[in-house]
């Protein structure tokens, strides 16, 4: 398990850890262009063993390494709490007539599904 070692000392897993092969489903029965396929990477073993272990470890502190701003995907914090206070600051600048400004990003296409 030297590997094991050489992680945890420089952070660094040797390249055969860390390949994979990418196969393409069909999203649809007769896929003709490249958006009518789903890419699924097909990774070994011990790296998804070892991304286990680390996201169990992490999932202990990570609390405390993301800001409590970020509303979602964390454990305990929801993607809605984010969308209810926004709506108090709206309804908070209309009461006091003040000016603000809102700024959304839509992440639509990044989770294509």
């Amino acid at each position: 398990m030297a590997f094991l070692e050489e992680f945890h000392e420089n952070a660094k897993l040797p390249k055969a850890l860390t390949s994979y092969f990418i196969a393409l489903i069909p999203k649809v029965l007769s896929p003709h262009s490249l958006g009518e396929f789903r890419p699924i990477s097909l990774l070994g073993s011990i790296y998804k063993v070892l991304s286990k272990v680390l996201t169990k470890r992490l999932s202990l502190v990570m609390d405390s390494l993301v800001p409590k701003t970020q509303s979602a995907f964390i454990k305990g914090r929801h993607l809605v709490d984010g969308v209810l206070v926004v709506n108090e600051v709206v309804d908070w600048v209309k009461r006091a007539k003040k000016m603000c400004v809102i700024f959304k990003v839509d992440f639509e296409k990044a989770y294509d599904s």
